[in-house]
């Protein structure tokens, strides 16, 4: 429990230390694809707020969900100019910390920015980065 706590706040120090953002790194991994990379991009995330699209449903807040080829994906963008302005009327943006995305997860994968770099994060992934925090 302590070695995953450990490692948050290690990933929040190098974060703010080397003063990486988000958008750039996921656009960096877009660009040259490379395990290191990836895990540049999961040390943001796990500091950092994503945009999620919401939609009221019988009085419930409830997320998009894109599904491809039967595999389903949680949509999040890492600002607001990664979302087209014709998606975004369709739904409002909650602004939520990446981690407290993940411990709703109900799909397959997550896709981030998917109508720009789209970068999907693979269920194994997303596995080990929940079990660091417990």
């Amino acid at each position: 429990k302590k070695s995953g706590r450990r490692f948050l706040l290690f990933c929040s120090m190098v974060c703010y230390y080397i003063g990486m953002s988000l958008t750039n790194e996921v656009e960096k991994m877009a660009k040259h694809p490379s395990k290191e990379q990836l895990v540049e991009v999961v040390v943001c995330l796990v500091q950092e707020d994503v945009y999620v699209p919401m939609f009221i449903e019988k009085l419930e807040r409830k997320h998009d969900v894109l599904v491809k080829d039967s595999i389903t994906y949680f949509p999040v963008f890492t600002d607001e100019s990664q979302v087209p302005e014709k998606y975004k009327r369709k739904f409002f943006l909650a602004k939520k910390p990446f981690l407290e995305v993940l411990d709703h997860l109900d799909t397959d994968r997550i896709a981030v920015n998917p109508f720009t770099q789209n970068l999907i994060l693979e269920e194994e992934l997303l596995k080990v980065v929940l079990s660091c925090r417990k």
